[in-house]
């Protein structure tokens, strides 16, 4: 039976609680990563993903915004213009992973089985999950990684 450990990847490009909005901004134009774990010397705290970095820019909750689209007397525009949302700087600049990040994410160790890891990975909104030792990140494993296995396997 296929585990984690057989598939998942060990280098890691992590970030820490105190990295600023603009350094993961970075770090997402360069790496093209959607998601990264957040640690604090080598144990893991939680994830920051795209999704959750975007919230910074849009004025209201997705759960706000789909009662105000309920009135019947809201007249602006639904969509969210990303152009015209006005951020303050300080607030850029104050802002680090912690502020942004998920805590409560699902976790996998190295002996997991594949397929139950597949199925959590479906249910979950996140691109890859941690792989942990205890409470020590050792790698994360994604959707790709297990698709990209098994067919470097069958050819």
């Amino acid at each position: 039976m296929l585990k984690v450990k057989d598939v998942m990847r060990k280098n890691v490009v992590a970030v820490s609680s105190f990295t600023p909005l603009v350094g993961l901004l970075e770090l997402i134009r360069q790496t093209n990563h959607r998601c990264f774990p957040v640690t604090e010397e080598s144990k893991f705290k939680g994830m920051i993903c795209i999704e959750d970095i975007m919230k910074v820019f849009y004025p209201y909750l997705p759960t706000i915004e789909k009662y105000r689209s309920l009135m019947p007397f809201y007249k602006e525009d639904l969509e969210n213009d990303l152009f015209n949302v006005e951020v303050d700087p300080e607030l850029i600049d104050l802002l680090m992973a912690e502020d942004i990040m998920n805590f409560d994410v699902p976790t996998v160790s190295e002996d997991d089985d594949l397929e139950n890891v597949y199925r959590t990975l479906k249910n979950s909104r996140l691109s890859v999950l941690p792989v942990v030792r205890g409470d020590e990140l050792v790698g994360v494993i994604g959707l790709f990684d297990i698709i990209y296995y098994l067919l470097k396997k069958k050819v």
